[in-house]
C-alpha cells in the first residue's frame, strides 16, 4: 500500500540512516533510491552495494535543487502501490508504522477527497508562532488542517511528504522546479494538504547542506570538527503510546517527542550544520552574499 522514494546527493551516512530507518519501522514496503548524480567514493560504494534500490542517476540540473524534483516525478512515475512517500536523505522514520495509522491515513484522504497530498511530519519548533496562526485542531476528524484565513492561503504542499498516487495521476501532475511553485499548484488542483495527529518521521537536526552543488567553507569547518553526526533514536513503545494517547490540542513539536543522538543540541533544532554556530553561521552569510548565492 505505501512505498517509499528517497532522493539523495554526497551525504552517504545520512542516506544509510534514512534508508535503514524506513527498514526498521515499515513493513513489507518497496523503496527506492533517486540519486542525484553522487561523486564521492563512499556514496557511489553504497550506491552500487544497493543497486536493486536505485532507480534512474541524474546528474544536477541548473537550479540549486539540482535534479530533486526530476527525481520526484520519476519516483511518481515509478509508483506501484497508492501511497507514495517522498523522503530526502536528512530525514528519518522515527518509529514503527501501525496498522492503525495505515487507517489514519486512509481516513485523511477519505475526509479530504479532493486532496493528493498528507503531511506525516512533527512540526518544527522553530515555527511554533506561525503554526499557531495557521494550522487548528480538527477534533472530529482527528487530524490538524489549516486556519481560514483572510488571505486564504492554506497548506498545500510539502517536499516530504505522502502522496495519493491515483490522485496525482488523475490530475496529470507534473513537479515544477520549487517548493513554492508546487504549493501554488497543488492548492488550484487539491486544496489544502491535512497534518496527521500522530506523525512518523521528521528532519535530522544541524546537517551538513549543499548550494548549488557545492558545500561553504563554513560547512567544510563544520565537517572537520564534527565528529559524530547527530541522529534521532527510534521512538520508545512508550513514548509512542504518550504520543497517540495525547489531546489532540498538544501540537506534536519534534523537541518534545523526539530524542537526539547527540546531546546539547541546539533548541529549536536548526537543520543546516552552520546555523548551529553563531560565528560559522556569519561566515556563511558573508561567503553567500559575497558569491551571489
Amino acid at each position: 500500500m505505501i512505498e517509499v522514494a528517497i532522493f539523495s546527493y554526497n551525504r552517504h551516512f545520512y542516506l544509510k540512516n534514512a534508508l535503514h530507518s524506513v527498514q526498521r519501522n515499515v513493513s513489507d514496503v518497496r523503496v527506492r533510491i533517486y540519486d542525484d548524480g553522487s561523486d564521492q567514493s563512499e556514496m557511489k560504494k553504497f550506491l552500487a552495494e544497493n543497486s536493486d534500490l536505485v532507480g534512474a542517476r541524474l546528474k544536477g540540473l541548473d537550479s540549486k535543487h539540482g535534479g530533486l524534483y526530476t527525481n520526484m516525478q520519476s519516483a511518481l512515475d515509478e509508483a506501484q502501490e497508492d501511497y507514495l512517500l517522498l523522503m530526502q536523505d536528512d530525514t528519518q522514520i522515527v518509529r514503527k508504522m501501525e496498522r492503525e495509522d495505515l487507517e489514519a491515513i486512509n481516513r485523511a484522504f477519505e475526509v479530504f477527497p479532493t486532496a493528493a497530498f498528507l503531511s506525516v511530519m512533527f512540526l518544527k519548533g522553530e515555527k511554533k508562532r506561525r503554526y499557531k496562526r495557521v494550522l487548528r485542531a480538527d477534533g472530529e476528524n482527528q487530524l490538524y488542517r489549516s486556519k481560514s484565513l483572510e488571505d486564504g492561503v492554506v497548506q498545500s504542499y510539502y517536499d516530504v511528504v505522502l502522496c495519493n498516487v491515483p490522485r496525482l495521476r488523475a490530475a496529470g501532475w507534473k513537479f515544477e522546479n520549487t517548493e513554492v511553485a508546487n504549493m501554488k499548484k497543488a492548492r488550484e488542483l487539491f486544496g489544502e494538504m491535512p497534518i496527521m495527529r500522530n506523525p512518523l518521521m521528521f528532519f535530522c537536526p544541524e546537517v551538513p547542506f549543499f548550494r548549488d552543488r557545492r558545500q561553504s567553507l563554513a560547512a567544510r569547518i563544520i565537517a572537520k570538527r564534527r565528529k559524530e553526526n547527530p541522529i534521532f533514536h527510534d521512538m520508545t513503545a512508550e513514548a509512542v503510546a504518550k504520543l497517540k494517547g495525547r489531546a489532540l490540542g498538544v501540537f506534536p513539536y519534534a523537541e518534545d517527542w523526539l530524542n537526539p543522538t547527540l546531546q546539547g543540541l541546539r533548541r529549536p533544532f536548526v537543520f543546516k550544520d552552520v546555523k548551529a554556530n553563531l560565528w560559522l553561521n556569519l561566515l556563511y552569510a558573508i561567503e553567500t552574499k559575497l558569491l551571489g548565492r
